[in-house]
Parts: C-alpha cells; sequence; structure tokens
C-alpha cells in the first residue's frame, strides 16, 4: 500500500500533462508537427499541458543530433518543455551511462539474438525517471516516499490517472504492441498509439510532416545497432568510417575475451560472420554506392527497431 501522496498545488491549478515519447526520428517528428500545427490533434490527444521528452544513448547519428537540436528549439519558441535525458542529468545507471560505456565495462556488445536490454536501459529507463523528477518539480510531489523510487508518476495517477504517454508506432507495426511490463508502467503510465490512430504508416507520416510544413528527418537508432540491414552498414562505413572501424573493435575484443569461449560467442549480426565480413558482403551484393544514394535508401526503408514500449 503506497503512503499518501499530497501534492503542494491544488489539482484545479494545473491540467494533466501529456508526453511526447520523442526519438527524433520520423515517426515522433509527424507526432510533434500535429501537436504543434493541428488543433483537432490537440483537442483529442492534449487536453492540458504537453511535454516532449527524450532519453539519450550516447551513440545517436549526426542527424539525429542535429534533428533534435531543430525539435526542441521549435518546442522552446512555443513555450514547450523539451527534456533531453542525458547521463549528466542522473537519470542513467551507473552501468549504463552509455552504450559503449556498458560495452567496455562488461567486454560485451548488443547482438540481434540477445535480449534488447539496450533500449531498455538506455530509453525506457531513463525517460521514465526523468519524467518522475518532471512532474516532482511541476506538480509539487515528491520524487521519492521511502522505497518508492518514482512517487511522483505513482501520486500523478492517484490524483488525475495513469499520465498519457504518446509512442509513435505506426500502423503496420502492430507486432510491437504489447503488454506493458509488470510495475510502475503498469500502475501509472496509458501508452497511446495516435499515429495508428489516424491510420498512419511510415510513407503517411514523412507526407503528412512535409504537409504541415516541417523537416522530414532520417529513421533515428543508434549508429551500433545490430539490426543495422547491409545498407545501413555501407552508409555507416562511407559516411562515418571512424566509427564503423570501433564498433568492429568492441566486436573483436568481446569475441577474443576468455569469458566468452565455449559459450554464447555471437557476433553483431549472429551469422558466424564479423561486422567486416558482413560489410565485404553487402559491397559485393550491392556495389560501392555514393553517399547520396545510402542517404536516400536510409530515409526510405526505416530504423529496423522492434522494442515493444
Amino acid at each position: 500500500m503506497l503512503p499518501m501522496l499530497t501534492p503542494l498545488l491544488k489539482l484545479s491549478q494545473r491540467p494533466p500533462t501529456t508526453v511526447l515519447s520523442f526519438s527524433a526520428g520520423q515517426d515522433s517528428a509527424m507526432l510533434l508537427a500535429l501537436a504543434l500545427e493541428d488543433r483537432a490533434f490537440r483537442q483529442r490527444y492534449i487536453p492540458g499541458d504537453f511535454l516532449v521528452a527524450m532519453a539519450d544513448t550516447g551513440c545517436e547519428h549526426p542527424e539525429t543530433g542535429s534533428y533534435r537540436e531543430q525539435a526542441e528549439a521549435l518546442c522552446r519558441a512555443r513555450d514547450i518543455p523539451f527534456l533531453h535525458v542525458t547521463p549528466d542529468l542522473g537519470h542513467h545507471s551507473p552501468a549504463w551511462q552509455t552504450l559503449h560505456t556498458q560495452w567496455a565495462r562488461n567486454t560485451t556488445i548488443q547482438a540481434r539474438r540477445f535480449p534488447k536490454t539496450c533500449s531498455v536501459n538506455l530509453k525506457i529507463y531513463p525517460f521514465y525517471r526523468a519524467l518522475n523528477a518532471y512532474l516532482a518539480r511541476t506538480y509539487g510531489y515528491p520524487e521519492t516516499v521511502g522505497r518508492v523510487t518514482r512517487a511522483a508518476l505513482y501520486a500523478y495517477a492517484q490524483d488525475y490517472g495513469r499520465i498519457p504517454v504518446m509512442i509513435g508506432f505506426t500502423c503496420g507495426e502492430e507486432r510491437r504492441l504489447k503488454p506493458a511490463p509488470a510495475g510502475f508502467m503498469t500502475q501509472t503510465v496509458h501508452r497511446i498509439h495516435p499515429l495508428m490512430d489516424l491510420g498512419l504508416d511510415r510513407r503517411g507520416c514523412q507526407e503528412g510532416t512535409r504537409q504541415l510544413g516541417f523537416e522530414v528527418p532520417y529513421p533515428s537508432n543508434c549508429m551500433h545497432c545490430p539490426f543495422h540491414g547491409p545498407l545501413d552498414l555501407m552508409r555507416l562505413h562511407t559516411k562515418h568510417p571512424d566509427s564503423f572501424a570501433l564498433w568492429a573493435d568492441f566486436e573483436d575484443r568481446k569475441l577474443a575475451h576468455p569469458k566468452w569461449q565455449g559459450g554464447r560467442n555471437h557476433t553483431v549480426m549472429c551469422n558466424d560472420k564479423t561486422l567486416w565480413q558482413n560489410l565485404e558482403d553487402a559491397y559485393r551484393q550491392y556495389g560501392p554506392l555514393p553517399a547520396e544514394e545510402l542517404d536516400a535508401l536510409r530515409m526510405r526503408h526505416g530504423h529496423g527497431n522492434t522494442t515493444s514500449f
């Protein structure tokens, strides 16, 4: 039984908050454009306050970082709070400051057959820790009460109901709709999927964002995502060769480390080929392509993410 968590503000003083889980990719760009420019959308999904929040993995593409800066400036111009959750804010765990600090700490890598711990520890957990702190500051709730570390989220849910968090899943991604993990998310968070409600797929998001007068960003995922396809590997190697080499070096160190010998010593792609070997296969399949064509292909094919919350 939770203790009574009484806000310092009277309930009538502040309307409920709707949160956009922002990735700086094409789906969340459409949601932000709708929130900024479409009155009917705001009336349906944002009845009160609005917060845009994005957790940083420390391994974002440069284009993603640039678009995040543009989005933050747009929100600032509209007096909309934008929360960029970086490790210095204290919401990332010591073991997961960035993707690379985790790899160096445990001589490991992310691989296709491994659990998606990177998304959970670098995106989901920091996001909701930061949201808890934001609600505490905004509504006058305590951040923690005894052993309850997300006290503000629970207090908000007691007073207003579960907080709506907009997730940028599109039509065609229904496989990603799974129940929230047991615990605080089930009790305090109401995930909503406006793009699915509106019948928008990825192409619809691209077209809609342009029609509303906003730039369409590149799909967002980590530079070193194990779900990159051959063309993504070629683009990373072509445009950011040092980053590709760093990724391959982490893979080599993991494969050679004694603790992985005789066990599940998978490569990143889990096909018994290293990143360099997969890159060679990609070049054999597609031949050398100019950076401009690789950029255009990335804009079209999406991010490959499969996380469900």
